[in-house]
């Protein structure tokens, strides 16, 4: 663990200190002044939005009791776009009629119906999920992939539904950003949401060493499997709604995650339960600081795009390594 803590106090020390001047040269120092408090804020931002991947990837993990669930993979993270879109167009309509949404109530509404959205798309792979009362691991992956699929066309489609001056600003949002100036109710809500599900997770980390084993053993040492397989799903969808609200769809960090800190603290609940989230925050904020050195003349990469380029590569090689992989 505490080599999971340094590596966290690194990420987020380069992160602070890697930028781009002006006239788009890199520099390596620490900043003063607004560019510091910039940087600050799309460190805790990007650190929020990890640890709540990475705990939601773990959640979903249990939950389905397969080691390729995550909520991009599922389909998840594409459902709270689709809410976030839906409330981008409700927002948009009112203020076109006259209605004036203030800021914060914009954003309020959009990490709702990302919440709304990523515990729906997670409830219907459930639901096409489970056969005779046991999982299907090949359904859940196929679920969540269609899923994903359809969600995100819609979502995608909606986006012509903006204004043009809104347009712009969710096609972005649709690759994955690190906003420097977040909108500080959604940051808020979301560390609540981090932290009381942490709590609930270590306080279900026996019941879910139980259901790692089977659903049959867990019921026979006397799990309520109904009440946590509840608690995992709100956990997971409400975690993947925030990240949304956060920082946009950004893939593949929860499926990296868990695996990491399943990798450096092997596969007990307990300990997963805090690595997950840490391990979360190496990656959304490592691949953050990295993508600061790619030389570009278009600004900055999208992070999304970073984490989708590795991360997909490192799914693929766990689909290469097979069951062994699952540790």
């Amino acid at each position: 663990m505490l080599k999971l803590l340094a590596l966290v106090i690194a990420v987020a020390g380069l992160r602070l200190v890697v930028g781009r001047s002006a006239d788009g040269s890199l520099t390596i120092e620490l900043a003063h002044g607004a560019i510091l408090g910039y940087r600050l804020s799309a460190l805790l931002t990007a650190a929020l939005a990890g640890a709540a991947l990475g705990l939601a990837g773990l959640c979903m993990q249990v939950l389905l009791r397969n080691p390729l669930a995550a909520p991009s993979v599922l389909g998840v993270t594409s459902g709270a776009s689709l809410g976030v879109s839906l409330a981008a167009v409700a927002t948009a309509n009112a203020w076109v009629a006259g209605s004036v949404v203030p800021a914060w109530l914009n954003m309020s509404i959009e990490a709702a119906a990302a919440v709304a959205g990523a515990i729906g798309a997670l409830s219907l792979v459930w639901v096409i999920a489970v056969r005779r009362g046991g999982i299907d691991p090949i359904s859940v992956v196929l679920a969540g992939v269609v899923l994903g699929a359809v969600l995100g066309a819609v979502a995608m489609g909606l986006q012509w539904a903006l204004p043009p001056h809104s347009r712009a600003d969710v096609s972005l949002w649709m690759m994955g950003r690190v906003p420097e100036v977040p909108s500080w109710p959604v940051v808020i809500v979301s560390a609540v949401a981090i932290a009381t599900s942490l709590c609930a997770a270590l306080g279900s980390s026996v019941a879910m060493d139980a259901a790692a084993a089977g659903e049959n053993e867990a019921r026979s040492m006397g799990v309520p499997m109904h009440s946590l397989r509840m608690r995992l799903l709100l956990a997971a969808g409400v975690l993947s709604g925030c990240a949304v609200a956060l920082c946009g769809p950004i893939a593949f960090v929860g499926f990296v995650a868990p695996h990491l800190a399943r990798g450096m603290v092997g596969p007990r609940a307990r300990p997963l339960v805090v690595a997950a989230p840490l391990c979360g925050v190496i990656v959304l904020v490592g691949a953050d600081a990295c993508r600061l050195l790619v030389p570009t003349t278009q600004g900055r990469i999208p992070i999304g795009v970073v984490t989708a380029c590795v991360g997909g590569l490192w799914f693929l090689r766990f689909i290469r390594r097979g069951r062994e992989a699952w540790t």
